[in-house]
């Protein structure tokens, strides 16, 4: 069995024990509010690893899509959740779309769990429309960071300034960004030749 198959089982009552419930939810209101400031619509969405379905909180009810896991049993909870999403299960680094066909692409709470950043945003840009948006989060230096490391998750952390520099290599804009005590929130757009990413 995966490790998040088995995660499956239990990580959902983990989610809403009063503690750690309420740092999630507060990571959730900055999403929505780096959401809301940006003006962008998310309507039509790919979620990459959407686990359980908890990203879907923070989209608008009459948003649709796509949410794509690597684990059977979270994809099962996410169905018992979302019946009328689409689930498949795939890699993030390795998505069966093709070139272009989404125009809004969620990516939260994965990308620590890749060691290979650049082959994960190509993957994401190559599935994006044109000026299509990505949400992405990345874990924050800290202890919880640390934490996660010691109860055996796999993070691959990045430093932040490393972590720019390679969107901008890749050619990402930055429509806006909000930092919490848990991680950093990017919402990010393909560059037009006349943009850049700012300082």
């Amino acid at each position: 069995m995966k490790p998040w198959d088995w995660k499956a089982g239990w990580y959902p009552s983990v989610r809403r024990l009063p503690l750690i419930g309420a740092i999630l939810n507060s990571e959730i209101r900055s999403l929505k509010t780096l959401l809301a400031e940006s003006g962008v619509q998310a309507n039509r969405i790919l979620d990459v690893g959407a686990g359980a379905g908890d990203s879907w909180a923070f989209f608008s009810g009459s948003a649709s899509g796509v949410g794509v896991d690597l684990s059977f049993g979270m994809l099962k909870r996410a169905r018992s959740r979302f019946p009328k999403l689409d689930l498949v299960s795939a890699r993030a680094d390795a998505l069966p779309f093709r070139d272009g066909c989404f125009p809004f692409l969620s990516l939260v709470g994965v990308a620590e769990y890749v060691r290979d950043k650049k082959k994960l945003l190509g993957e994401c840009g190559r599935v994006l429309a044109p000026a299509g948006h990505l949400l992405v989060t990345v874990p924050a230096a800290g202890p919880f960071t640390v934490m996660r490391n010691l109860l055996g998750s796999r993070i691959h952390p990045v430093e932040k300034r490393e972590w720019e520099a390679r969107l901008a290599k890749d050619g990402w804009h930055m429509r806006g960004f909000r930092e919490t005590w848990l991680q950093r929130q990017y919402l990010l757009r393909k560059n037009n030749p006349q943009e850049s990413f700012p300082p």
